[in-house]
């Protein structure tokens, strides 16, 4: 005799972390010197 087979589950989607948005500047070291801003329109 078979089985069922398991129903299929839907894939899991992999958490992202959120990214540094604000980095601290190798030359001076101030930490609101060097801003990242992301365009996902492009």
């Amino acid at each position: 005799r078979g089985k069922r087979k398991a129903a299929a589950k839907p894939p899991t989607r992999k958490r992202m972390d959120k990214l540094d948005m604000v980095f601290s500047c190798p030359f001076c070291n101030d930490r609101s010197s060097v801003e990242c801003r992301i365009d996902m329109e492009t």
